[in-house]
């Protein structure tokens, strides 16, 4: 049922991601391995945060005899440390459409309780002053205080449940996050079709200009194909021609040298040897 609370552990934190690629809200993904390296980075940072954190988790009752705290006089604020919890209310009838500042310092003023964090947009704030101006009906908030008893005055007294409000609201934030998301995945499959359908029409514009092309390199190899067909008869033609002329030439030059040679030749004198 998507209504139904749940809580997802991831052994990584580098899993987070995936978990909210499918949709899984981030305030319901947690990595105990994150955690423990938060708490230790921030103690670092804090000295004695964890040793707070511990004591409002495990609920002591301690005691504290007086030769103790004439010896260590910090034991009495500790153990009166220690006595506190986190309790969630809900804010009385006096305090909604109020800035969320009056409910704190009466708060503190009256029972001496600290309002430390609210529900904002479904997610747990601490000191929600800059993001939350006023406190309304289906506001939670959570405190610090010695017991439930001190709450009187401040928290409602309509019998509404604070964790039945805190589950709506969170449910609330994640149904508005799942629309938003759907949105988002719709106009991003939008998009995608869009620069799918361009991209696939100039991918057949370039085809068909391709084809173009190739149809004219074809045509322009063939008629390139007949020219030289054409070129290579001429050639043929001028070279028979060329080599009919030279062999006539060269006939002619045989000729002149055959006259040439017997013009040179000595004659007989018929009439001296007649003589003799």
């Amino acid at each position: 049922c998507p209504s139904t609370p749940m809580m997802l552990m991831l052994l990584t934190p580098e899993s987070k991601s995936k978990a909210l690629s499918v949709g899984i809200p981030r305030q319901r993904c947690f990595c105990l391995n994150e955690i423990k390296s938060g708490l230790f980075w921030q103690s670092c940072r804090c000295i004695g945060l964890n040793s707070m954190l511990s004591n409002l988790m495990v609920t002591t009752d301690a005691e504290v005899h007086e030769g103790q705290l004439l010896e260590h006089p910090w034991l009495e604020n500790y153990v009166d440390g220690m006595g506190h919890e986190v309790y969630g209310l809900l804010a009385a009838e006096e305090f909604l459409g109020k800035p969320l500042v009056c409910l704190i310092e009466e708060a503190y003023s009256r029972n001496r309780i600290c309002i430390f964090a609210a529900q904002v947009d479904g997610i747990v704030v601490l000191a929600p002053m800059r993001r939350m101006r006023a406190v309304h009906k289906r506001t939670v908030l959570f405190a610090l205080a010695q017991d439930e008893l001190m709450l009187h005055g401040i928290a409602s007294r309509s019998g509404s449940d604070w964790k039945a409000v805190f589950r709506e609201n969170s449910a609330r934030q994640w149904q508005q996050q799942v629309a938003k998301e759907s949105d988002g995945n719709r106009e991003a499959a939008a998009k995608m079709a869009s620069r799918l359908s361009k991209g696939f029409y100039r991918q057949t514009t370039n085809a068909s200009s391709q084809g173009t092309g190739f149809y004219r390199q074809t045509t322009s190899a063939s008629s390139q194909g007949a020219g030289g067909q054409m070129m290579a008869a001429k050639s043929e033609r001028m070279f028979s021609e060329h080599s009919t002329m030279l062999g006539k030439q060269g006939s002619r030059c045989i000729d002149a040298k055959r006259s040439v040679s017997t013009s040179k030749r000595p004659t007989r004198n018929t009439a001296n040897v007649t003589s003799a």
